[in-house]
């Protein structure tokens, strides 16, 4: 410090700001031109400069690679250049400090959002949109890592991610080895903390725990003694577990809750300003206003709930925002009145058990696939309606809505609440080992066949449901006597003998009330055909879509002896197999390969594009290596113009004041605002247009050579022939 005269980091730094156009002029002297190879070659660190200890060249070296690895490169195309001969020229600048919050996983994923076969123009501008976003989220995840909390969680996110995942599986474990049953007898159970049905903890003489007095329900036993008598029992480890996976899906949670909904409130405000933008230049006065969100006086207003019948005004080719949701709630309205018909009156059932059943059972299903269908559709219908709303609490709205519907964000508040909820019923706890979709990428590409299509597959299912309900309509007009419904369904697994009665035949079922040699025959309870419309069609979709066979499902025997009977049986046997069975069946399958293989060769092309051509210029690898031996394509694509280099280089300007950018910054720094990316080179790299250019200047000077001989040559022939007329 005393030598320097100050703070060293100072010093240096202060260089670093200073220095760079200087280090610009010596970067492109080494790149191209007459003397490029020299002083390339004095930069190459030799085994005789580094044997003294107190060299001057070897400290210089080592201080220019450090600098070096500080420092990036872009390469830009001057829109007026004053030598048309070299339009392609390069700027250097230093990293930003924010350019350590780049992750692996936010390249991956821009360059996954990019479409690269969507023309060089298209990429670009797709390249550029995603770029800023980037260059928000690394400036946004740099200022929190300045948070020591906030930033250690995020430097242990993906291993609280992982480790929370192993502490799942090892209470998924524990449940295994530690829960017995045979388990409860449909949807009744305990109110104990581990939804155990009614177990409680009651040690006995023997040192053991249980409570046999429920034998059908659940209990939860094991424990570890130690030589003072006190049992490490396994709910206390269960505790324990489910403590720590809360822990560590809460924590990444709030983490991403903090690091997004900055993030996201940008870019939604950043595209409400592109959209105000867009409405000034399509008006003739040059005003734009945004949509309001709560004035029912506003005809668009209106239109959001009413567009389906009005499509806008017919100004526009879609529907409104809330169309769908307004027909569909419309039918499913008109649909809850066809059940209160049916299930609220008394009229025509033979008690009130029967009646108040089937009511709750309607209301509970009524209301809570209501609130799982149309809750969700309301919100994204809602979603859409405010989407260009410039009021301040519509604008928040869309904003909670995006960050919580997030991909990360929300699988973390899926499982959270799933582990959460595994401290009142332990069941809950297996469904948290779904989270291994979200940690694996292999999996998400194979599931993207599924959800890709949904769609699809959706209408494909309503197709099935329908058919299996036509078939269910007829079946039982035709049929009616042969759908079968039993009641138990063990009746015949139980039926044994038993040498111990009198008879010397028994059985453990206790409804077989006629057993004849040895064969228990059930009794007129234990079998029976549906008794309405509605429960053979639940049937039908329980066993025939699970089977894809009907008869053979659901159906009593038939043989020949029951005449045109057995022949329509077998017909309609067919037709449900060869419909539902096989086609219908097929074309799911069909639906989802199509698609995985779609994936896959687009993937294979993305793979393509990326391994054999350059992302910034678009050149390809044979075109470019083509031109001179000098030119090796890897170097293009990793070091002259790294596409990484240019999200960095938009960070340098954001952090650089606009009075102090060079030209080539200002110019950049204006086509970036304009959305023009005719600066970034196409078909073009600053080596390459040194090397044509020395070619072409090579090939100039040779044509030269050739004129100046053969004037010689022709000057020589005449003057041959002057001297032989002379003679």
């Amino acid at each position: 410090e005393d030598e320097l005269g100050g703070n060293p980091a100072e010093i240096i730094a202060h260089l670093k700001d200073t220095g760079f156009d200087l280090f610009s002029v010596y970067q492109q002297l080494t790149t191209s031109g007459p003397t490029s190879h020299a002083l390339a070659m004095k930069m190459v660190d030799k085994a005789e400069d580094k044997e003294p200890e107190i060299n001057c060249y070897v400290s210089y070296v080592e201080a220019h690679a450090m600098i070096k690895q500080q420092i990036a490169r872009v390469e830009f195309v001057w829109q007026n250049p004053t030598d048309p001969s070299t339009p392609v020229d390069i700027v250097f600048f230093p990293k930003p400090d924010v350019h350590v919050a780049l992750s692996q996983k936010s390249k991956n994923q821009m360059m996954e959002e990019i479409d690269v076969l969507n023309g060089e123009d298209g990429k670009k501008r797709e390249f550029m949109v995603r770029a800023k976003l980037l260059v928000d989220e690394m400036e946004w995840l740099y200022y929190l890592n300045t948070i020591k909390p906030i930033g250690k969680i995020g430097e242990l996110f993906v291993l609280m991610r992982q480790y929370g995942y192993m502490l799942v599986v090892l209470l998924n474990i524990v449940y295994a080895v530690s829960v017995e049953g045979p388990g409860n007898m449909g949807r009744i159970g305990g109110d104990d903390d581990f939804g155990l049905g009614t177990y409680k903890y009651e040690p006995e003489d023997d040192g053991e725990a249980g409570d046999d007095r429920n034998p059908y329900l659940l209990q939860f036993k094991g424990g570890l003694p130690n030589s003072e008598g006190i049992h490490l029992r396994s709910h206390h480890l269960v505790h324990g577990l489910q403590l720590a996976v809360i822990i560590m899906y809460a924590l990444p949670f709030v983490y991403l809750m903090i690091s997004r909904t900055f993030l996201v409130y940008k870019a939604h405000q950043a595209n409400l300003e592109d959209y105000l933008v867009k409405l000034k230049s399509e008006s003739i006065d040059g005003t734009g206003h945004l949509s309001p969100a709560f004035n029912i006086f506003s005809p668009a207003w209106y239109k959001a709930f009413f567009g389906p019948f009005t499509k806008f005004g017919a100004t526009s080719s879609e529907g409104s925002a809330f169309g769908t949701f307004t027909i569909s709630f419309f039918f499913y309205m008109c649909m809850g009145f066809i059940f209160y018909v049916q299930y609220w009156d008394y009229h025509d059932y033979d008690s009130y058990y029967e009646t108040k059943t089937k009511r709750d059972f309607a209301i509970q299903t009524y209301w809570g696939f209501f609130g799982c269908i149309w809750g969700p559709m309301f919100v994204t219908s809602l979603r859409k309606a405010w989407d260009k709303s410039g009021n301040g609490f519509a604008r928040y709205t869309c904003v909670a809505i995006d960050t919580l519907t997030e991909k990360a964000t929300l699988g973390q508040i899926v499982f959270l609440t799933f582990a959460s909820l595994s401290t009142y019923r332990f069941y809950f706890a297996s469904l948290i080992l779904l989270d291994v979709l979200t940690l694996s990428e292999r999996l998400q590409a194979v599931i993207k066949a599924v959800i890709l299509p949904i769609n699809d597959l959706i209408q494909v299912l309503m197709l099935m449901i329908f058919v299996s309900f036509i078939f269910t309509v007829y079946g039982l007009y035709f049929f009616g006597q042969f759908y079968n419904m039993p009641r138990d369904d063990e009746m015949f697994a139980n039926i044994v003998l038993d040498n111990s009665t009198d008879s010397g035949i028994g059985t453990t079922d206790d409804d077989a009330e006629v057993q004849i040699q040895g064969i228990g025959v059930p009794d007129s309870g234990m079998i029976d055909t549906c008794p309405n419309l509605m429960l053979c069609f639940f049937e039908t979709l329980d066993q025939g879509l699970r089977s894809g066979d009907i008869v053979d499902a659901a159906f009593d025997t038939t043989t020949f002896d029951d005449g045109l009977t057995y022949a329509d049986r077998v017909v309609f046997g067919l037709m449900f197999f060869l419909i539902v069975g096989v086609i219908l069946f097929d074309i799911v399958t069909g639906i989802i390969i199509d698609t995985f293989s779609a994936l896959r060769e687009e993937k294979t092309s993305q793979m393509d594009y990326h391994r054999t051509t350059s992302f910034i210029a678009g050149i390809t690898d044979t075109d470019y290596e083509e031109i001179d031996p000098k030119l090796k394509f890897k170097e293009l694509n990793e070091v002259h113009q790294n596409k990484w280099d240019y999200v960095f280089f938009l960070a340098h300007l954001n952090a650089k004041s606009p009075a102090e950018y060079n030209g080539a910054e200002s110019m950049i720094s204006k086509q970036i605002a304009m959305g023009d990316t005719t600066w970034m080179p196409a078909n073009m790299s600053y080596l390459q247009q040194a090397i044509m250019n020395q070619q072409a200047s090579g090939d100039e000077g040779d044509a030269i050579g050739d004129l100046q001989r053969d004037v010689t040559a022709l000057r020589t022939m005449v003057q041959h022939l002057t001297e032989k007329l002379q003679l």
